[in-house]
């Protein structure tokens, strides 16, 4: 069985491209991946990204992970003023598609505290790894009452006003935790359902423990978390923010707004899709106003507020820049998948092309059996007088036929051909006597 060495340059060719379709694959991987990130794994990755967050990390460590904030602004602990002890702190605010992210850093751009605040109903985001396993609750679907800690809370704070409010609850765990702060809360800015009857029932202002910073503006009864009403109130408010404070940090940093300020961000103009939902869900609030004045569970004709839709804009760039950035990446999948396309196609027609020709002009390579390589009597064409004269005796197979046919000089295997075209010209025609000629011309200066 005949074997063919490979060229330096065949090697180079077949390492270049192997290089190239690795390349392309690449390519192809990471274009759909960040397409698959942008569309259907958007909340997945977002998930991802607020998991390697931390009290103490730097400004940059979270810039490189959720990208330019949208705003800034200096923030003052507790609200009223500087805090002994205490240096200025910025308040950076940055969007994804799903949430908000604000953090608060010190002079140093290390982080002090930072909140998610989810704004898609459909992203329930699960702080245990944040929380080192001490809380767990989904962001922005489970409710006050669906929380899970080994401790009550240290810190309670309950604010209802004209068109903002907010329920949060705060909880230390010591060296478990941390020695980190966890404030557990709803904020306006984001989504799911507040209980506006507790108002009827119980106190609209509490300012209780870790989170007790001055006094309410009216006196106003202690909030029972065991009466009836905070219980309602607590099952149908749902969490949809969570406040870490760094180790070692003064309670006054847990100050408001934690979160976004809801009347800071709303000056961003959501995108499109966005738009359409807040438009979708104000008629639906219209609608749930006009068919349930009398609910019992309702004040003032207007039922239980529920923000999905109504958080500002979905995603942290303008609508134009996501397409551009979705169309780059689908042209990434395109010219991958051509380039590995043409780097296979290229080889598979040079193969095809290097393919031996026969008699008559057809790309075979006809394979031998173990018998015929042998020595096994072979095909009538090598054995029989009636084919091109050979100087193989009867009987011998192809084999034998091949070492004969190479001893052969060149004269002898031009008038071999020869010979045959005068035989296929009396049997076959012209035509056929013509080819095996210019075949035999070939074959010459070959020889």
């Amino acid at each position: 069985m005949t074997t063919t060495a490979l060229s330096l340059a065949d090697l180079i060719y077949l390492a270049a491209a192997i290089v190239a379709v690795g390349g392309g694959a690449l390519g192809l991987y990471r274009g759909a991946m960040k397409i698959y990130r942008q569309t259907a794994g958007s909340r997945r990755d977002l998930a991802r990204r607020l998991n390697q967050l931390g009290a103490g990390v730097t400004v940059r460590w979270v810039e490189e992970r959720f990208g330019t904030p949208a705003f800034a602004r200096a923030f003052a602990p507790a609200g009223d003023g500087q805090v002994a002890g205490l240096a200025p702190m910025r308040e950076l605010v940055y969007r994804s598609r799903h949430a908000w992210l604000q953090i608060l850093a010190n002079e140093h751009d290390a982080v002090v505290r930072f909140s998610v605040t989810i704004t898609d109903p459909r992203f329930g985001f699960q702080v245990e790894h944040l929380t080192n396993g001490q809380l767990k609750v989904r962001l922005g679907r489970g409710s006050f009452a669906e929380i899970k800690a080994w401790g009550e809370p240290g810190g309670r704070n309950l604010r209802i006003g004209a068109h903002n409010r907010e329920y949060a609850e705060a909880y230390w765990f010591g060296n478990p935790g941390n020695y980190q702060w966890y404030v557990v809360s709803h904020n306006d800015a984001g989504t799911g359902a507040f209980r506006f009857s507790l108002e009827r029932d119980g106190p609209a202002w509490v300012r209780e423990g870790a989170l007790k910073f001055g006094d309410p503006p009216v006196e106003v009864r202690p909030f029972d978390p065991g009466a009836s009403y905070a219980l309602k109130f607590k099952a149908g408010t749902i969490v949809n923010t969570l406040t870490v404070l760094g180790p070692l940090q003064k309670t006054e940093v847990l100050t408001e707004p934690r979160g976004p300020d809801s009347n800071q961000v709303r000056v961003l103009v959501p995108g499109v899709r966005q738009r359409w939902k807040i438009r979708r869900r104000i008629r639906r609030l219209i609608r749930q106003a006009e068919t349930s004045a009398s609910a019992p569970d309702t004040l003032s004709g207007i039922p239980e507020s529920d923000n999905s839709g109504l958080q500002g804009p979905e995603g942290g760039r303008p609508v134009h820049e996501e397409l551009r950035s979705m169309n780059v990446a689908l042209l990434t999948v395109v010219v991958s998948a051509a380039g590995v396309v043409v780097t296979v196609a290229i080889p598979v027609v040079r193969w095809w092309n290097s393919r031996p020709r026969n008699l008559s002009g057809q790309r075979r390579i006809r394979v031998l059996s173990s018998q015929e390589a042998a020595g096994a009597p072979g095909p009538a064409s090598c054995r029989g007088p009636d084919s091109v004269p050979s100087a193989v005796s009867p009987g011998s197979g192809p084999g034998a036929c091949n070492a004969a046919a190479s001893a052969l000089s060149t004269s002898e295997i031009c008038s071999r051909y020869m010979s045959a075209a005068a035989l296929m010209s009396a049997t076959a025609g012209p035509p056929a006597a013509i080819a095996v000629r210019n075949m035999a011309q070939m074959r010459g200066p070959l020889g």
